[in-house]
């Protein structure tokens, strides 16, 4: 269900932090929330989303993200069916937290989803299944945020980067679980800084046999699909571009302090 919203903004603002929240009594049916920004001069962009056991999204300092005076919200809501055979009313809400009037963040921060794999096929009976997205960088890039998404029968997700020489690093691996969407932020001294060029690889894994509590009928096939009982595979990626000089100058900052580490 898509519907809109105006913000009443009369002021250009950057945001700070935000939350995504469905109502009490529409918590058992939503499935998921996102939103996006429609600027009054026709650009905008994915602002947050929601879903099961997801908390609020905090903008690291020297961030964040700019909302115009005018915006609207793009409300795309996907409910589910009811557990419990009743009718639900929701009002699903969003917070914002702006950072003051007269403060601009150092950089833009962006969210997107990354390493989408859309080509899933999940056999029944089978207990541990991998499957790989890639996301090539035409630009600098530091990572703040990393954030898996998948479906009932994801168990884990790794996230690494393939430089242009071919060089492999494991930026981040998490288990996952479908009743907490968490995002997990890197510390500001090891926040990932990928060089433009290289290719984000998101592998993730699935249990599609009996062992999985969240798993369906085990015996059937599953692909990729909206549903809980579809399934999904990519990153939800949290950063900011640098240019080249910028690049350059936060790498000798981040040896330096690899250096010192070392004495």
């Amino acid at each position: 269900m898509t519907f809109y919203s105006d913000t009443g903004l009369t002021k250009d603002r950057w945001i700070k932090a935000f939350e995504t929240k469905p109502s009490a009594e529409g918590f058992p049916v939503v499935h998921h929330a996102v939103t996006s920004m429609e600027f009054p001069d026709g650009g905008g962009g994915f602002l947050s989303e929601y879903a099961l056991g997801k908390t609020a999204d905090i903008n690291p300092p020297g961030t964040g993200q700019l909302i115009k005076a005018g915006t609207r919200l793009n409300w795309n809501v996907h409910y589910a069916s009811s557990p419990d055979g009743l009718d639900h009313t929701d009002r699903t809400r969003l917070g914002l937290w702006f950072l003051p009037e007269d403060e601009e963040p150092e950089n833009v921060l962006i969210r997107s989803h990354m390493a989408d794999n859309e080509d899933l096929d999940l056999p029944g009976g089978e207990a541990s299944i991998r499957t790989d997205g890639y996301e090539f960088l035409d630009k600098n890039i530091r990572i703040t945020t990393f954030q898996p998404h998948l479906h009932n029968l994801g168990t884990r997700q790794c996230l690494e980067v393939i430089y242009q020489d071919n060089r492999r690093q494991t930026l981040s691996c998490a288990d996952w679980d479908f009743g907490w969407h968490i995002a997990y932020n890197y510390a500001e001294e090891v926040q990932p800084l990928i060089p433009k060029g290289s290719m984000l690889h998101v592998t993730s894994w699935f249990n599609n046999s009996e062992t999985n509590p969240w798993a369906g009928d085990s015996r059937n096939w599953v692909g990729f699909g909206q549903r809980s009982t579809d399934d999904m595979s990519f990153s939800w990626i949290s950063y900011y571009e640098l240019t080249d000089e910028d690049f350059e100058e936060a790498v000798k900052d981040r040896q330096i302090l690899l250096n010192a580490g070392s004495d």
